[in-house]
């Protein structure tokens, strides 16, 4: 044990960390059931922070979900003078980040914390969590044990630990470079887009653009048909919008879907699940098949501390006092002429603007008209979600400051009122 925590991990590397823990596949069995979870019932609003249930009007911004990203833009918003409501599913405060109490030793014996979900402050020295932490007066031990790790259920030998290893490296590596070639694609394509401005407004002629695309597009055929469109722009006045959507389809062509990156050599083949489940569940609280490989490429650990009452715990203290509804379960959202609308239940919230906070795999199904929107949130449907949060009226932070997190929506972190 570790200061009454079961949870270990080795610094010395950001994924091997969990992978080496028997017990942490364990851990990961046991976030997947929470009483707080369980669907089919009857809930009723139940306040907390001097929310007002029963008040559905008056709010300048709704938040969605009550984890780290919600409770901190809340409060960051109530600092700067604006009234706030937030709306989460679960008969609790703090998102995936969430401490239960178990029994050690003999029955009847002290309970010790352990965290169902995120665990580790990783990054001890530039993560943002670690002032807060300190701040308010939890303690911080740091992680150094190596433990054993188990392919087929028996502990691996030099072979296998070498193996998993080197396909660790490999998915490492792979995950680096479809990061860096996401962020040039983006960047040519944003590039694209201003530029075509220019060419409709003759700021710009279509052969300097033609240039960019020949030199920084693989696909060479794709350059060309954008260079014609270019040049349409600059003859016949052709949409920008339009020569825009083209150009991201063109030009953004690397996945962002980390499994993908997961080395296929057969001579892994036994190492594998250890590698997916490593790089995923146990690293992010999130399958590899829903995870940003952006993210996984810029999760960089460090040194690597536990809190001693849980990260469950430091959550929720981060939230008391703010205004929530919690067993309110957002099912529509929609605009309305003062705002948006948000249901959860029963009741129709009004208010200026929407926040989002819970990653798209954790939504439920939405659906809605043009004026309220068709939102279904899931594996593979990042991008409806996106076009709604990424509109007008919302407000899309899909990633708080939390440790154990990440979703795959690398476009739904930026505002756009």
């Amino acid at each position: 044990m570790l200061n009454g925590n079961p949870a270990h991990a080795e610094s010395s590397s950001r994924l091997r960390l969990v992978a080496k823990s028997a017990a942490g596949l364990l851990l990961f069995c046991l976030i997947a059931y929470s009483p707080s979870t369980v669907t089919g019932q009857t809930r009723v609003p139940r306040p907390v922070g001097g929310a007002q249930c029963d008040k559905t009007s008056g709010y300048d911004v709704i938040v969605v979900g009550a984890g780290l990203a919600g409770l901190s833009a809340a409060k960051e918003l109530i600092h700067l003078g604006r009234s706030v409501l937030i709306l989460e599913a679960n008969d609790r405060i703090g998102g995936r980040a969430h401490v239960g109490l178990i029994g050690a030793g003999e029955t009847g014996g002290p309970k010790v914390p352990i965290d169902y979900g995120g665990a580790w402050i990783h990054g001890v020295f530039t993560n943002p969590l670690t002032p807060l932490v300190d701040a308010l007066g939890f303690q911080r031990t740091r992680s150094e044990l190596d433990v054993p790790y188990f392919v087929d259920g028996k502990r691996a030998n030099e072979e296998q630990k070498k193996l998993f290893d080197e396909a660790l490296e490999e998915y490492e590596a792979a995950a680096g470079l479809a990061a860096a070639t996401q962020k040039s694609e983006h960047e040519l394509a944003d590039y694209a887009c201003r530029a075509a401005g220019k060419i409709k407004d003759k700021r710009m002629t279509p052969k300097e653009l033609c240039g960019q695309l020949a030199g920084k597009m693989p696909d060479k055929a794709a350059a060309r048909r954008l260079c014609d469109r270019a040049r349409r722009l600059g003859r016949d006045g052709a949409s920008t919008e339009k020569f825009c959507a083209e150009a991201r389809t063109a030009i953004r062509v690397t996945s962002d879907v980390a499994v993908e990156y997961v080395p296929q050599d057969q001579r892994f083949k036994e190492v594998l699940p250890l590698v997916i489940a490593n790089a995923g569940p146990l690293e992010t609280a999130g399958e590899l098949k829903d995870s940003s490989v952006v993210d996984a490429s810029l999760f960089a650990a460090g040194e690597d501390d536990l809190i001693d009452k849980g990260m469950g715990a430091f959550v929720e203290k981060a939230g008391e006092g703010l205004p929530a509804c919690l067993n309110s379960p957002v099912r529509k959202l929609g605009y309305s002429e003062k705002g948006v609308v948000v249901q959860a239940g029963d009741l129709r919230y009004q208010a200026s603007y929407a926040l989002v906070t819970v990653c798209p795999s954790a939504c439920s199904a939405q659906t809605g008209s043009p004026s309220n929107p068709r939102c279904r949130c899931g594996s593979g449907t990042r991008s409806s979600i996106c076009r709604w949060a990424t509109s007008k009226k919302s407000l899309f932070l899909s990633r708080g400051i939390s440790s154990g997190t990440s979703c795959r929506t690398p476009g739904c972190s930026m505002r756009a009122m």
